[in-house]
């Protein structure tokens, strides 16, 4: 019974992924409007 702990693991993982993707788009976002308002 070893083998759970790793696939939870990988599930954290990519959630933390996605995570941090979502965070880069928001920034993008963010400065694309903030540079369209300079």
């Amino acid at each position: 019974m070893q083998h759970a702990p790793t696939a939870h693991v990988k599930e954290l993982s990519d959630t933390a992924t996605r995570n941090i993707s979502a965070n880069i788009q928001m920034t993008e976002t963010h400065a694309r409007i903030f540079f369209t308002l300079l």
